[in-house]
């Protein structure tokens, strides 16, 4: 299947570990790109940016972030006050925004999250999301990000 062809995948992290990895591992079969900050997912997911990707894939921690480009739940910049808990969970906050805003493509949150209870409560709120950890194989990881592109 030729690139163009290939389901697109929008992955927003503070650093490049997940584009690189999933690209390199998982590149035959899907096509990914990066956005490091809401500002950019948002200009990624404009209709005028092309096409338009099948899911979004959220890293949790942006602790690498500046806290000038972090935002609050509602995609407003962070406070001073407010970046330093906002970071640890900026991929949850994007998403978050996101939803407020309309945007309902599916999602996959990697994170290790250790509460069953929080897991689910965040699944149903924000759906559609699943939650990747890190133990999970690249072959269940490839199943799982494959199932989300066709919803």
């Amino acid at each position: 299947m030729s690139e163009s062809r290939l389901p697109r995948v929008l992955i927003a992290e503070d650093g490049d570990e997940y584009s690189e990895r999933f690209s390199r591992l998982l590149g035959a079969h899907f096509q990914f790109e990066r956005a490091g900050s809401f500002a950019e997912l948002l200009a990624k997911l404009a209709p005028e940016s092309g096409v338009r990707p099948s899911m979004l894939v959220f890293d949790l921690d942006f602790s690498r972030t500046p806290a000038a480009a972090l935002v609050d739940v509602d995609g407003a910049p962070a406070l001073a006050e407010t970046a330093a808990q906002l970071a640890p969970v900026q991929g949850l906050v994007m998403l978050r925004a996101l939803r407020l805003r309309g945007e309902l493509l599916p999602a996959l949150l990697c994170a290790d999250l250790d509460n069953a209870a929080r897991e689910q409560r965040l699944r149903e709120e924000l759906a559609p999301l699943e939650i990747s950890s890190s133990s999970e194989s690249m072959t269940e990881l490839a199943a799982r990000l494959e199932r989300l592109c066709l919803q």
